[in-house]
């Protein structure tokens, strides 16, 4: 029975990366509850892996009181949504030592998954005819289109789970700071990055520029170029401004003029009403948004939506679910992790410009955070295998 609640749960995550909206495959759902009705028995009730669980739920709660007491306009599916998604949690309680090992494994050959998939349809529409006018989106995991930046065409293929790749990225140059370097580890850091570029999408492809250099600089650092490494960071925060100032001032689409619209639009409803200021509209709850010109549930502006849906009462129990593995691995000196926890830091940032971080996607990462916070400091050479 072992055995098959282990493959269980490792198909379980490689589907959760694959299938994130449950569109494709159909089957995270059953998956999920396989695995947990035969893991009862395995319940940690210790306060690190609950906290998530209590956090979250504390705030949807709250949120729904909110929603409902104030009457708020809200939309049925989005409001079903903040609670179902939240189960994914139940499965930070259920791991050990051996199933920490487990989830960073399937983690991996998930993001490769995703990263052959993106490369292989990338390969495909360059090498054939197809000419790509509007693009498509294939039951809401890939989306494929045509984009340009500084008026330089790219062809975007972009998968819902690519931010994974972020952490990915961090999780291999973890490897090769504790082992020393592996060429076959670098291949992989390669196609990942790669595949983030192919995204097309300026928040990943900045990301992982900063991680390449963080990498570099803890590399120098830990052969003793001290003074090198400054050097080389110095230098690279300036190349990573002015790649920012580039592609944000010189980009050819609308989403600076759109994420400018959803900022606006919660600002003017907060500074109107006090109590959505202080409470917030309520977890579901839609507004209008100038970005979208439309009524919406929710935007890209992550941070800013915490603060509408769940106001400034109850809001900073999200910010302290999400950035406290940062806080506790600084506090603690989980030096051994110092590269994935950058890349964590990195994909908050990112997710604070996608709707990412309350979904399947977000939560994993979280899971993945917390485990190495229960788990990791204990060990400096807890598997990071593949």
């Amino acid at each position: 029975m072992e055995k098959v609640r282990s493959i269980l749960f490792k198909v379980l995550i490689i589907t959760m990366l694959l299938d994130p909206t449950n569109t494709v495959l159909g089957v995270k759902i059953y998956l999920f509850f396989m695995f947990v009705l035969l893991s009862v028995n395995h319940f940690n009730y210790s306060i690190i892996k609950t906290l998530p669980l209590f956090l979250y739920y504390t705030t949807i709660i709250s949120g729904s009181l909110s929603l409902f007491i104030q009457s708020t306009d809200y939309d049925p599916i989005f409001f079903a949504n903040y609670f179902t998604t939240g189960g994914i949690l139940l499965l930070l309680p259920l791991l050990n030592r051996k199933y920490f090992s487990y989830l960073v494994q399937a983690f991996i050959f998930g993001c490769i998954l995703i990263s052959l998939l993106t490369i292989g349809l990338f390969v495909f529409f360059k090498s054939t005819d197809i000419n790509l006018i509007y693009g498509f989106d294939f039951k809401n995991t890939f989306i494929v289109t045509p984009r340009a930046y500084m008026g330089i065409p790219f062809l975007m293929v972009y998968h819902k789970s690519v931010c994974a790749l972020l952490i990915a990225v961090g999780i291999v140059f973890n490897r090769m700071l504790n082992l020393g370097f592996r060429w076959y580890l670098m291949f992989i850091v390669i196609v990942f990055i790669l595949t983030l570029y192919i995204s097309a999408t300026r928040a990943n492809m900045l990301a992982a520029l900063v991680l390449f250099v963080s990498y570099i600089y803890y590399f120098l650092n830990k052969k003793g170029y001290h003074s090198l490494s400054v050097i080389m960071m110095m230098f690279s925060s300036c190349l990573v401004i002015l790649s920012v100032f580039v592609l944000v001032t010189f980009a050819t689409d609308n989403s600076n003029s759109i994420k400018y619209g959803h900022v606006v639009s919660i600002y003017e409803y907060l500074s109107e009403n006090m109590i959505y200021l202080f409470f917030g509209m309520g977890t579901g709850s839609v507004f209008y948004s100038s970005g979208f010109d439309a009524i919406v549930p929710i935007t890209e502006v992550t941070y800013f939506e915490f603060v509408r849906s769940f106001g400034l009462i109850i809001s900073p129990l999200l910010f302290f679910m999400f950035f406290f593995p940062l806080f506790y691995a600084v506090l603690k000196k989980i030096k051994h992790y110092k590269m994935y926890f950058t890349s964590y830091f990195v994909f908050l940032i990112v997710g604070g410009t996608n709707p990412l971080l309350i979904g399947n996607l977000g939560l994993l990462i979280l899971i993945l955070s917390y485990s190495i916070l229960v788990f990791g400091r204990y060990d400096k050479s807890t598997d990071f295998t593949f």
